[in-house]
């Protein structure tokens, strides 16, 4: 039987983590901008590479992460959890470049939107879109992680050329 106070710990949950995966995105945009500006090339010229690439690494690192996860062994556990951490840092700064993108093409409706609303903005977009219920869930939380991961090893083994354009985010 469910209490008043079982559902507000999960809204306030939920709550949280969205706020925290905001920050995190725009955080991550700003602090590692080079790396998010390359990202956000990487986004505008080969989203089908980036995608395809981040979602052969989640599964590759999820799947050996879980395995690691179910040896009883503590440092097989610290394995584990650091392949997820790796994971989703790797997701961070990929997503840094996200939301640059998402800015950007909000800048383009609305001329007079100034650089860090749009960002921030841009983050609430994508966070909003992970929370919709079973589509946000299932399909737009995992298709962001993957093009995430993608743009962000990507963008960790390549050079400042590929971000040209500094654009209006530049810090």
């Amino acid at each position: 039987m469910l209490t008043i106070g079982d559902v507000f710990s999960v809204v306030a949950f939920l709550f949280g983590m969205a706020f925290s995966a905001w920050a995190l995105l725009i955080g991550s945009a700003m602090i590692f901008s080079q790396k998010a500006r390359i990202s956000e090339s990487l986004l505008r010229r080969a989203p089908g590479r980036s995608f395809i690439l981040g979602l052969f690494a989640l599964l590759l690192v999820g799947f050996v992460s879980i395995v690691f996860l179910s040896v009883p062994l503590p440092a097989a556990k610290v394995l584990g959890y650091s392949g997820i951490l790796i994971a989703l840092s790797l997701a961070t700064i990929g997503g840094g470049g996200l939301v640059l993108f998402v800015a950007d093409r909000l800048r383009g409706y609305d001329a007079k939107l100034r650089p860090f609303a749009a960002l921030t903005r841009g983050a609430l977009y994508i966070v909003m879109a992970g929370l919709v219920p079973l589509l946000g869930l299932f399909v737009v939380f995992p298709a962001v992680l993957a093009m995430g991961m993608g743009t962000g090893i990507q963008a960790l083994f390549m050079r400042d050329t590929a971000a040209s354009e500094a654009g209006e985010y530049s810090m």
